[in-house]
């Protein structure tokens, strides 16, 4: 089976091999940069033992220490096939780690945000928060939102009010697609009615 429709029926495939070792060292190297260089975002989060819970998300100055290694990797060719898709873009890095100490669960989560929402083409909407998009005719649409984990909750990033935003557009947008909906139905018996 093709590494494509693997990843089409299961939504996962291993790339085993796919970092020789000069990949690799430049990879290792790009994340090293991240611990020596910490975006104004970077926490570590304190832990009751010798545990270590790091986690960065977005340096604005990551080009410098990621460019070499992104421009030589043999990954976003590789991806763009397991895709169907012409390129891959990167948006930004997300350097976590774990170290010893405890074994709970970290205090991360990982969410696929690019899945296929229609059709086998993959999202590439810019996020914003309450952001509405369209998906086409007679599909869904699509409304953006800061996760309410506790970093984006505790930080400002996400209050109350703008989460409660979120959902009253939707609820909005479900309403004019109900009246839409309702005005089709009505044109459709009426039009039935006449012939």
């Amino acid at each position: 089976m093709s590494l494509k429709r693997q990843y089409q029926d299961d939504g996962v495939v291993l790339l085993e091999g796919a970092l020789g070792p000069a990949a690799l060292a430049q990879a290792e190297a790009a994340y090293n940069w991240s611990f020596a260089n910490p975006g104004p975002g970077a926490t570590r989060f304190k832990q009751a033992t010798d545990a270590t819970f790091l986690n960065d998300l977005y340096n604005p100055r990551c080009l410098e220490g990621y460019r070499a290694m992104l421009e030589a990797s043999p990954l976003p060719e590789l991806i763009a096939d397991v895709w169907g898709a012409d390129d891959v873009w990167f948006f930004y890095e997300q350097v976590f780690l774990k170290e010893g100490g405890e074994t709970r669960r970290t205090p991360w989560h990982q969410d696929s945000s690019y899945l296929a929402i229609a059709g086998q083409r993959r999202s590439g909407f810019a996020f914003a928060h309450n952001r509405e998009f369209s998906l086409g005719p007679g599909r869904p649409a699509l409304i953006s939102s800061y996760h309410p984990s506790q970093q984006n909750t505790q930080t400002g990033r996400l209050t109350f009010a703008m989460f409660r935003e979120v959902f009253a557009a939707a609820v909005r947008m479900a309403d004019e697609a109900a009246g839409r909906q309702k005005i089709q139905e009505a044109y459709l018996s009426s039009s039935s009615a006449i012939t």
